[in-house]
């Protein structure tokens, strides 16, 4: 007999799995949900990965009395980012479609330069020893 972990996922048999992705393969080929279920996981992705890492920062760089305040403030400014996306979203439909992807794409630029402006301050914060 083969070991339970070769023949199991999450507790599961294998077969039934790839029965799982096949039927959820047709249901969403069939009503064109791929492109929705792709999206909301790379969505997913772009909010999990920096979080972890800028709240290292935040515990790093904040004085010691107030890093639960500074790690506040960076779940504070996670739900402003994601209240103006949606606040964004509003103007899908009373713009024409170029317009819009376009001040998406300068709101992007804008970003990256504020980023490369606080690059060179906040590498003098972390000191010599943590190179970014």
């Amino acid at each position: 007999m083969r070991p339970r972990s070769e023949t199991s996922f999450f507790g599961h048999p294998r077969g039934l799995f790839i029965l799982f992705l096949t039927e959820m393969w047709e249901r969403f080929s069939y009503y064109g949900m791929r492109w929705l279920v792709l999206f909301t996981f790379l969505v997913k992705l772009g909010e999990l990965y920096p979080s972890p890492v800028g709240l290292s920062l935040v515990t790093k760089l904040a004085p010691a009395r107030i890093v639960s305040m500074m790690m506040g403030t960076w779940f504070l400014s996670s739900f402003f980012g994601n209240y103006a996306a949606g606040f964004l979203g509003h103007y899908w439909e009373r713009m024409t479609k170029d317009v819009f992807f376009l001040m998406f794409a300068a709101i992007a630029f804008a970003a990256g330069l504020a980023i490369l402006m606080i690059l060179r301050p906040l590498k003098r914060a972390i000191g010599p020893e943590h190179d970014m």
